[in-house]
């Protein structure tokens, strides 16, 4: 088979560290963006700068999307580099687990004990109605597996009682399970045909998403309509590396005509995110990185973006760290009083960050890189 031309994508750590950072931003705000300021800026004219700047924050889940096109594209990388060396299914997906599972495991060990420890002391700390983390105790042993083997997304529909995951960030890394597990799927029974069917699933999804848009019956499964966001990173891998310039304009036509699609099926725009919000995001993002790609080393070696990249090498452990360190710290500045969009932005959302940066790559160097795996290129971290 030809060799892709140029298979390392060298700045998507860079936008790797920018999706993480902007995704804990958007879960420090949880307590200062409500409803009823959304409302208020929306019908005042007497509004601060720094309401306006709050209520922009609430755009940072944008940062999901972002994480799934990427993995598309790493995943593409990772199996055409897989079939260049003539490697078996098995060793790809004891890859995928080597990279993911382990690490979660140990943040899950040590995570789990220290919330049970904040629940006793601090009961309405970390438990509250706000995107809350219960105690580890009222989790049923079914959501526990659901969530220590990253099925819990799909896994009620299956068996079991209802969905609750241990941690609420780690519905996207069930997505990106499935993501991954599609992908192997298609290496195992169609190897010289992977793009073909990651194009024919693909096609798929996109007509359930059109007929049966937000179907309970399908959420939480690959095929509810995230699915088309990884596609869209396999698309910009193929092009990128075995296309020419013609169908490098035909797939940005085609992504430019699905983000139309999916923003006139927008609904009412509101501080909650949409799969067809989500979906535009993602398909506008796809486009960029195929017109920066001419510029790809001279942004991945600009000192500009070295913060963003350096995040991005530890965007798995700061994104699993982040989401109950970032709870707390986010409530105590809020009963603390610093309430207002100005304390928001100039505190909570600062102390969020850095103590998220800081404690995630302690966990990445200490725990993470003990299961890199051998000669990785850039592997997805996260969703």
């Amino acid at each position: 088979m030809s060799e892709a031309r140029n298979p390392r994508y060298h700045s998507l750590d860079a936008w790797r560290g920018l999706a993480c950072l902007i995704v804990v931003i958007f879960h420090a705000n949880i307590y200062a963006v409500t409803p009823e300021l959304v409302e208020t800026i929306r019908s005042s004219q007497d509004v601060s700068v720094s309401d306006y700047l709050l209520l922009m924050t609430t755009r940072f889940w944008y940062g999901v999307p972002l994480f799934f096109v990427i993995s598309g594209y790493c995943i593409s990388a990772s199996v055409d580099r897989h079939q260049q060396r003539a490697g078996t299914v098995r060793s790809y997906f004891l890859r995928r687990f080597r990279r993911i599972f382990p690490t979660l495991w140990v943040f899950i060990a040590v995570a789990i004990p220290l919330t049970a420890i904040v629940a006793f002391a601090a009961p309405l700390l970390m438990n509250d109605d706000v995107h809350g983390f219960w105690a580890p105790w009222w989790f049923s042993s079914w959501q526990w597996i659901g969530s220590l083997t990253l099925t819990e997304s799909w896994r009620y529909h299956v068996v079991g009682d209802g969905n609750g995951y241990l941690f609420g960030h780690l519905w996207t890394l069930c997505y990106e399970e499935q993501f991954y597990a599609v992908a192997g799927a298609c290496l195992f029974l169609a190897p010289k045909h992977f793009t073909k069917s990651i194009a024919a699933i693909t096609a798929i999804v996109a007509v359930m998403t059109v007929w049966f848009p937000s179907d309970p019956a399908t959420h939480g499964f690959f095929f509810d309509g995230l699915w088309l966001q990884f596609a869209a990173g396999v698309g910009v891998y193929q092009v990128l590396n075995y296309g020419t310039g013609r169908s490098a304009v035909a797939l940005v036509a085609l992504l430019t005509a699905a983000a139309v699609h999916q923003y006139f099926q927008m609904p009412h725009w509101g501080i909650d995110h949409t799969l067809h919000e989500s979906n535009v995001v993602a398909f506008l993002f796809a486009i960029v990185l195929i017109g920066l790609h001419r510029f790809d080393k001279v942004i991945a070696r600009s000192p500009v973006v070295a913060p963003l990249t350096s995040c991005g090498l530890a965007c798995y452990s700061i994104y699993l760290v982040h989401a109950p360190l970032v709870k707390g710290l986010s409530h105590a500045w809020y009963l603390l009083g610093f309430t207002s969009g100005l304390a928001t932005l100039l505190v909570t959302i600062p102390s969020c960050l850095i103590v998220s940066i800081v404690l995630g790559k302690m966990f990445h160097r200490c725990v993470e890189k003990r299961f890199l795996n051998p000669s990785a290129a850039a592997a997805p971290k996260i969703g």
